[in-house]
């Protein structure tokens, strides 16, 4: 495999950057709601449907698998186009599908906090994060995507 060129070293470095403070946030935000449910004594609503988790949890997957299938949707610049048309595609597409899975840990977790069912909660949460993970920026996804046919 040949080295990347300085251009691309920087965008993955700033993306690097933008994706950890994502998932720091993701998870900071799971640490706050499990400290408020078992430690702080924090008591959900009981007025709320028992539906709620699950509903939330299914739409959680649901904008999951968006980000997952997100460049099919927004499909990479022809075969032949600059590299910055290339890197400001796949800059967009990693920032829209690390904030979907975002949106998604942070609906997971918001259930949790009203209704106090942590196990499907956390767990969705813990989806998106292992998703996040997955999808980390790298040099081998321009390169791929670079040589694909439209």
């Amino acid at each position: 495999m040949k080295r990347p060129s300085q251009a691309v070293e920087d965008h993955l470095r700033q993306l690097s950057i933008i994706c950890f403070a994502i998932l720091s946030g993701v998870a900071l935000f799971a640490g706050v709601v499990w400290y408020l449910v078992n430690v702080a004594g924090f008591s959900p609503s009981t007025n709320l449907p028992a539906m709620l988790p699950l509903l939330a949890n299914i739409l959680a997957l649901v904008i999951i698998l968006k980000a997952l299938f997100l460049p099919r949707f927004r499909p990479p610049p022809g075969p032949g186009a600059p590299e910055e048309a290339m890197l400001g595609w796949h800059k967009t597409n990693t920032i829209i599908g690390f904030a979907l899975r975002e949106a998604a840990a942070f609906i997971a977790l918001m259930a949790v906090l009203l209704t106090g069912e942590q196990t499907g909660g956390f767990a969705m949460a813990a989806l998106a994060v292992v998703s996040m993970v997955l999808a980390w920026p790298k040099a081998e996804q321009l390169e791929t995507t670079s040589t694909t046919p439209s």
